[in-house]
């Protein structure tokens, strides 16, 4: 089946309401398709897609879901030609849509050999070789190897430097305090720095050391899904402010725009 026709169905079927029947047909189209895809996502934005890994299964469906106010804010709050760090990079979306949408210098900075690989796949199907960077180490707050657990499902969100219930493999990586590779990448000034760590936030936070300040990173997009007191706390004694997020499907979506938001 043409993959175009495909997300065309799925992205134009007039059901928003029905998310359960939306995923049973986009379950059963799957069926039809490659396993990988070189798909443009969006216009003048090409992806390379594992259709078997759940969270990249469903960014070539629909995009717009993928954590919408991170979306936001990158259209909004990184400036044009600005540096993105993204931590934690997983497969590199949003770094991706940073350089796509923002014209963005982005540092990918993620251990999973695979997702790396994968990262400058996408580069190199944009011709971004000049804009983005992957660095194929783990953030953390020690320049050490250490321990990185691979969760054992279909979803790649999850893979942690932290213990993981369902993990049943584990590779060595290289960890590197942000701190120190800034330093040596000469990044002075960092626009967003996006985390998305599993649980490892406060180490990472702890490994910039003294860059960690709003005249040196504008705008942090973090998790605290632990640590979350500790996190608070070190982000207010720099003088940072929180702003917070929720979840929107693309019923949602569709309904604030029509709106005018």
């Amino acid at each position: 089946m043409d993959p175009k026709k495909a997300r065309w169905l799925i992205r134009n079927y007039g059901f928003e309401r029905m998310r359960f029947l939306r995923s049973k047909l986009r379950r059963f189209l799957t069926l039809f398709l490659d396993r990988t895809q070189d798909i443009e996502i969006m216009h003048g934005l090409k992806l390379h897609i594992d259709m078997a890994i759940n969270n990249q299964n469903d960014d070539f469906w629909y995009y717009e879901e993928h954590e919408p106010e991170l979306q936001w804010l990158i259209r909004n709050l990184l400036p044009p030609g600005g540096t993105m760090v993204d931590a934690g990079a997983n497969f590199g979306f949003f770094g991706m849509l940073s350089m796509h949408q923002r014209a963005a210098k982005v540092h990918f900075v993620e251990p999973h050999p695979r997702l790396a690989a994968t990262i400058r796949q996408h580069l190199a199907l944009n011709f971004y070789g000049l804009l983005g960077k992957v660095h194929e180490v783990a953030a953390s707050n020690a320049n050490v190897s250490a321990v990185f657990n691979i969760n054992a499902g279909k979803n790649d969100g999850t893979h942690s430097l932290e213990p993981l219930q369902n993990s049943t493999e584990s590779i060595t990586v290289k960890c590197r305090r942000l701190e120190d590779l800034f330093h040596e990448e000469g990044i002075k000034h960092v626009a967003l720095l996006k985390m998305d760590v599993e649980n490892h936030d406060l180490k990472v936070l702890q490994g910039l050391g003294d860059f960690l300040q709003p005249g040196n990173i504008e705008v942090l997009f973090v998790e605290m899904n632990s640590d979350r007191q500790a996190c608070w706390d070190l982000l207010v004694s720099r003088g940072y402010i929180a702003f917070e997020t929720r979840r929107f499907y693309i019923d949602a979506l569709r309904r604030e725009y029509r709106q005018g938001h």
